[in-house]
């Protein structure tokens, strides 16, 4: 998922990994536009997957 995709699916995707990962606040979950990477990087470490694993459960979400 490109960068301009997840922006897009936004909404639909932090909907999702707060229901699959009920720990992540509404707080970690924002998106700021240009801080897509930051964002990424801390899901990453949050969640104690690595980038492959972020890709992938981005992937399977849309």
């Amino acid at each position: 998922m490109d960068n301009s995709a997840l922006n897009e699916k936004w909404p639909e995707v932090s909907k999702e990994l707060s229901e699959k990962f009920p720990h992540l606040t509404k707080e970690q979950l924002i998106d700021e536009i240009g801080k897509d990477k930051e964002l990424l990087e801390h899901l990453q470490k949050k969640l104690g997957s690595n980038w492959s694993d972020i890709k992938n459960i981005l992937s399977i979400m849309g």
